[in-house]
């Protein structure tokens, strides 16, 4: 007679047969949907990386920190990962960029980013180029009135045609041609960001939300500073609760001196660290 089977390994195999529907489910899950709406004006693919921008009325939010919702704000989506990233940023639509492995190049809007970008003491429509790194998530402005459609990038080297009406750039007597500059995409770390030491959050003010910002990133799991420069300040290369500790007596003790340079103005770090600065808006 042959051996009655147990009931053990009847429940066993029913136990495996609902763990394998549970993780297809999940694969599943994780692919999402073929279409989805990105709420996107413009978009630019390239390799594995989506540049793309949304109106800030899609979300209903300040998406640049300027204090508006008027503006169009480039992300930069990683289609293997699916995360996204938003980069802070007004452009004018269409959005000028072009968009490789490793970089995003893109113009910025000097008017709707509510910044003189290009450092000519001026805020006016000047288009910026910016550079977003797509490994390092850091983004470097050029400084550059310039026309990304007029451009060639190959590898680490990126032609630009630039504008500049303050100054005759080819020497012949005309102030508005477009001139060709060649840039060294490897060296952009010889752009020192600037940033504000103390404005640890990156919201354009100093107040107690950027001692608590610290705090939080340091004590319960918040946030990583965009700037890890501006939330070292004391400038000793480390951030810590003293560094906190530093912009409460900034804001409430009488005749604090100011944190070191660049102090309570855009600058750049004057000293040499591993903390870095990826990205600053307010000071973009």
């Amino acid at each position: 007679m042959r051996a009655k089977r147990s009931s053990g390994s009847g429940r066993l195999r029913g136990v495996f047969f609902f763990l394998l529907f549970a993780m297809a489910s999940v694969v599943f899950a994780q692919e999402g949907p073929a279409i989805r709406n990105l709420g996107a004006t413009d978009a630019e693919l390239g390799g594995d990386w989506l540049a793309y921008t949304t109106r800030e009325t899609f979300r209903g939010q300040d998406l640049n920190g300027d204090g508006d919702i008027a503006d169009t704000v480039v992300h930069a989506r990683n289609l293997a990962t699916g995360r996204t990233t938003n980069l802070g940023l007004a452009v004018h639509v269409p959005m000028s960029c072009v968009v490789s492995a490793d970089e995003l190049i893109f113009e910025v809007s000097e008017w709707d980013q509510r910044r003189d970008l290009t450092g000519d003491g001026c805020m006016t429509t000047h288009e910026v180029i910016h550079a977003h790194n797509l490994t390092t998530g850091r983004t470097a402005n050029l400084g550059l009135n310039a026309d990304v459609s007029w451009r060639s990038l190959s590898g680490d080297w990126l032609i630009l045609r630039v504008f500049d009406s303050s100054q005759d750039l080819d020497g012949d007597g005309n102030l508005h041609n477009g001139v060709y500059h060649l840039v060294d995409l490897t060296r952009l770390d010889d752009l020192r960001p600037y940033f504000v030491r103390a404005e640890a959050n990156g919201d354009g003010r100093l107040d107690i939300a950027d001692g608590v910002f610290i705090l939080s990133w340091l004590f319960v799991d918040g946030r990583e500073p965009s700037c890890l420069d501006a939330a070292d300040v004391d400038d000793n290369g480390r951030i810590d609760i003293s560094d906190a500790v530093r912009i409460f007596r900034l804001l409430f003790v009488g005749q604090e001196p100011p944190p070191p340079p660049p102090g309570l103005s855009c600058g750049p770090d004057e000293t040499d660290d591993a903390l870095g600065c990826r990205s600053f808006v307010p000071c973009f």
